[in-house]
């Protein structure tokens, strides 16, 4: 969905801030709407080299810049890991 699609899907849940009066609300006050998309990758962990180490296959395709992704959270079955961090970042052949 973009911000210019005539059609919306959204589903909100919890208290109401603020309620549009405005008939221009459409120029108004949903420019001012912050909306956003989580986004998630998952892998799978191969092995745990050490307590802020692991290998991960099939979580990035070989064409993505691992550079955005450093200091982002990850999380595992068992819980959370320390944030990614790249001194080295390997390949493996699949």
């Amino acid at each position: 969905m973009t911000a210019e699609s005539k059609q919306c899907r959204l589903a909100f849940h919890g208290t109401l801030l603020h309620h549009f009066t405005d008939a221009a609300y459409i120029t108004t006050a949903l420019p001012a709407l912050k909306v956003v998309k989580l986004k998630h990758r998952s892998g799978t962990v191969e092995r745990v080299h050490d307590t802020h180490h692991v290998i991960v296959r099939n979580l990035f395709k070989r064409e993505t810049n691992l550079d955005s992704f450093v200091g982002m959270p990850v999380r595992t079955a068992t819980g959370p890991f320390s944030p990614a961090t790249r001194g080295r970042a390997a390949r493996t052949a699949s």
